[in-house]
C-alpha cells in the first residue's frame, strides 16, 4: 500500500509541473562516466532540463562505460554511446522520447 500511494503522489507531482520533485528511480537512467566523463554531467543535466525530460530522465555518474580515450561515454537504455556532445545526446533524446 506504501509503495502504491508513493508512485500515486509521484505522478501527482509530475503532473502538477513539479519533474523535478520525482524520485530518480522512477526516472530513465543516463548513466555519464564518471572516471573519464565527469566533465559532461553537467552538459547533459543542461539537455536534459532544455528538452523537459527532467521526470524522465536522470542524469548519473557512473562507474566506468568502457572506451575513455573516444571522447565522453555516456549509457542509455542499455547502450553505451562514444564521443557525446551536447548536439549529439540532444538527437539521442529526441529520437528515444519522439520529440520534435
Amino acid at each position: 500500500m506504501r509503495l502504491l500511494v508513493g508512485a500515486m503522489v509521484g505522478v501527482a507531482l509530475f503532473l502538477m509541473g513539479a519533474p523535478e520533485l520525482v524520485r530518480a528511480e522512477e526516472r530513465e537512467p543516463l548513466l555519464v562516466c564518471a572516471p573519464c566523463s565527469r566533465a559532461f554531467f553537467h552538459e547533459a543535466e543542461r539537455v536534459v532540463r532544455e528538452l523537459g525530460l527532467e521526470g524522465r530522465v536522470a542524469v548519473t555518474l557512473s562507474s566506468c562505460l568502457g572506451p575513455c580515450q573516444q571522447g565522453h561515454i555516456i549509457a542509455f537504455r542499455g547502450e553505451v554511446y562514444r564521443a557525446m556532445d551536447a548536439d549529439t545526446l540532444r538527437t539521442l533524446l529526441q529520437v528515444s522520447f519522439s520529440l520534435p
